[in-house]
């Protein structure tokens, strides 16, 4: 409880009203609050702050694959901690799990569902499911666990060390970009809805081949709709730069998209994932 105390230079204004008091005591009241919710503000904040830390940890290699990954978080003042994430890992039979996802909202709430999401992908993905029933699975588990009006975007996908075959599921996500070793850029695929929302909702999976000297760039929305005055980013403006990386490695490649659009927003209001990945590798066909 804070205490506060009232000096008067002047003796005939010793005497206080009980409305005077009853203020006073309010006042204190109100200031002791806003000083406890800061205190727990801040202790939330610095959770989900390590959480988040910890979410976007991936392998320092590969084996068999070259990649790149930044997260830049919003620059407005107010900002929380975010709900962008992205993942790698190892999967049996010479093939590695690829995550980029969103989770809508901020803070600590955010930062718990996408430790959900992303142990669940993995589970079930261990488990040699196709995306499409790895994404199915977790949607229900989502949907179960979440009490809130939060949802999910994502693009999870298996590479095929080997041949180079990516099998993906995009849901609700917006749409990587597979840049040709050749220039040619193409957009992939996304038809299925977002997660977390309705429960046993089908999602389906779809192809493609990266070959060697390919990129695919995968994002979260936080790149294409950054905004300079009332003109957005967009997709349009994002292929153009992925085209122009040239013979860039992986790991170069996020900070050089990140690069081109604070040049276009210096402000961002949302926070940003970049995931790049490559063979290392021709594969063997």
């Amino acid at each position: 409880r804070v205490r506060l105390t009232f000096y008067f230079s002047n003796p005939q204004l010793s005497i206080i009203s009980q409305a005077e008091v009853d203020f006073a005591e309010k006042l204190s009241t109100s200031v002791a609050l806003a000083i406890e919710n800061s205190r727990l503000y801040g202790q939330e904040h610095t959770i989900a702050d390590t959480l988040q830390e910890t979410l976007l940890a991936v392998p320092e290699k590969i084996e068999g694959i070259d990649f790149g990954h930044l997260y830049r978080s919003a620059t407005k003042e107010a900002a929380k901690a975010g709900g962008d994430f992205y993942d790698l890992f190892e999967l049996e039979h010479e093939k590695a799990g690829v995550i980029i996802g969103d989770v809508s909202g901020k803070g600590l709430a955010a930062s718990t569902l996408t430790a959900l999401v992303k142990d669940t992908l993995r589970a079930y993905a261990y488990q040699h499911k196709s995306p499409g029933e790895v994404v199915a699975l977790t949607n229900n588990a989502v949907e179960r666990a979440s009490t809130t009006s939060m949802f999910v975007t994502l693009c999870f996908g298996v590479l095929d060390k080997h041949s180079g075959v990516f099998t993906y599921c995009s849901a609700g996500h917006p749409p990587g970009i597979l840049r040709r070793r050749s220039g040619k850029t193409r957009v992939l695929e996304t038809k299925n809805p977002v997660i977390g929302v309705f429960p046993d909702q089908e999602f389906s999976d779809d192809t493609t081949t990266i070959e060697s000297g390919d990129v695919l760039v995968l994002y979260t929305d936080g790149l294409i709709e950054a905004r300079r005055d009332k003109e957005l980013f967009g997709e349009g403006r994002l292929a153009r730069v992925v085209k122009d990386v040239g013979s860039r490695r992986p790991n170069e490649v996020p900070r050089l998209i990140l690069d081109e659009v604070l040049k276009f927003d210096k402000t961002l209001v949302d926070d940003v994932a970049i995931l790049a990945v490559s063979l290392e590798k021709p594969p063997q066909h």
